[in-house]
């Protein structure tokens, strides 16, 4: 899995430099009425921010420890059990890698993960295709990983509905405007683990480097560690995490170019944390045969 920095000229918002950013948030209404209101909030902060937090989403804290307690449990087991599902046995880029198999930026990243992609129809296609087609491998232990994971993305891909239909309304469009193109969602979402820094350490410090997320929209959870950081346009890194309970979520660069920048794709980081960090981030992304080209109103902004 090898993440991209975006290269091409998107701007991104400016942030205050502080210790931690606090990303704007965002309560989902219950009240149908409420949702013109609230997608023109959450309009703001893709424009000003990229990033944002959701809360109000229905996404039970137990739920989201029982994720994160799941994922934990994987990375403890031994070396070889893992490398059972290692990434090195499939040709669709599914399965575990070790610390330092993913690379960013050319650079070897400080985490270890399981990556995991829709196993919809069209996504198990015949496994000599080319792309990520096939199925996923699903480590036999821990043996409630399965099922809580496939119970978070079930939520995950609910949530990301709405909250693009929100997006839409922001826009002006009508708000079933992106349905259309997320009814086979080519999900993809990523178990990792960040090992602590060694004391006094100065070199490898990240945990995974700078880059955007190619896709349209990232919701993540997390044990609550501080690592992820994002860069402001005077090249600041600002720390940034979401409330307790909270999902923090960020646009990717096939969103801001859905918008035709105005939507913006963030770059950020996360470092080797003090402590063990477990994050479990989904990544919201399109039909496979989407075809994503700039909103026309959007070009004449």
């Amino acid at each position: 899995h090898v993440c991209q920095s975006d290269r091409r000229g998107l701007k991104y918002a400016k942030a205050p430099i502080l210790p931690y950013a606090k990303a704007p948030k965002i309560h989902l209404p219950s009240d149908p009425a409420e949702r013109p209101r609230v997608g023109s909030l959450l309009h703001k902060a893709c424009c000003d921010f990229g990033f944002f937090q959701v809360t109000g989403h229905g996404v039970a804290d137990d739920l989201q420890r029982n994720v994160v307690k799941q994922a934990a449990a994987f990375f403890s087991l031994p070396q070889e059990k893992k490398d059972e599902v290692s990434i090195r046995h499939s040709n669709t880029w599914r399965g575990y890698q070790r610390v330092r198999e993913n690379i960013t930026q050319g650079r070897l990243d400080w985490h270890e993960a399981l990556d995991l992609y829709s196993e919809s129809e069209l996504a198990i296609r015949p496994a000599g295709q080319q792309g990520h087609f096939g199925r996923n491998q699903w480590p036999a232990e821990p043996p409630e990983l399965r099922t809580a994971m496939l119970d978070y993305i079930a939520l995950m891909r609910a949530l990301g509905t709405e909250l693009l239909q929100l997006m839409a309304l922001g826009l002006g469009l009508p708000e079933q405007h992106f349905d259309q193109y997320f009814d086979d969602s080519f999900w993809c979402t990523r178990a990792i683990y960040y090992p602590p820094r060694a004391d006094g350490a100065e070199d490898d410090n990240l945990g995974v480097g700078e880059h955007t997320d190619y896709g349209v929209l990232t919701m993540l959870l997390d044990n609550g560690v501080s690592g992820l950081q994002v860069r402001d346009l005077s090249g600041e890194w600002i720390a940034i995490k979401a409330a307790p309970g909270a999902i923090l979520c960020n646009i990717g660069d096939m969103l801001a170019r859905w918008t035709n920048g105005l939507y913006r794709s963030t770059p950020h980081r996360a470092l080797r944390p003090a402590e063990p960090r477990v994050a479990v981030p989904f990544f919201f992304e399109p039909n496979y045969t989407a075809v994503v080209e700039p909103l026309s109103f959007c070009c004449d902004l």
